[in-house]
């Protein structure tokens, strides 16, 4: 009596894992540099050691503004009073902005002035 044994090869999936592994890793290290980026670019607007930029970018039916501005509430391209407190904004604006739909502020971050900085403007100022 023959017994026949019917064998498949399976293809080894270390290969295969090991891909995966390495994309996690490289998908991770990518985070994690974006955000410490991220966190020591605020860090240095806050602290005034930076200015920040100005930026326009078009994004599909509206469009990414950044701007540094006296008065963080008011939506961009208007005109509003200006408060004690500078602060780095950044937008998302619809293209037609109308008065009632003046976007969705996305980021604010305050910045702080050294006691020497606002000394020098009460200086430059009073002269």
């Amino acid at each position: 009596m023959r017994i026949w044994r019917l064998t498949v090869a399976i293809p080894r999936s270390d290969g295969l894992q090991r891909w995966r592994r390495g994309c996690t890793v490289l998908l991770l290290t990518a985070l994690l540099t974006v955000v410490v980026l991220a966190g020591v670019g605020i860090a240095a607007i806050r602290a005034g050691l930076v200015p920040p930029g100005w930026f326009v970018v078009p994004l599909g039916s509206g469009r990414l503004v950044g701007y540094r501005t006296w008065n963080a509430n008011c939506p961009p391209f208007t005109g509003c009073e200006p408060t004690r407190h500078e602060a780095y904004v950044v937008w998302l604006v619809p293209l037609n902005q109308r008065a009632d739909q003046p976007g969705l502020r996305l980021l604010r971050v305050p910045i702080e002035h050294s006691s020497r900085s606002q000394e020098s403007e009460v200086r430059s100022q009073e002269f």
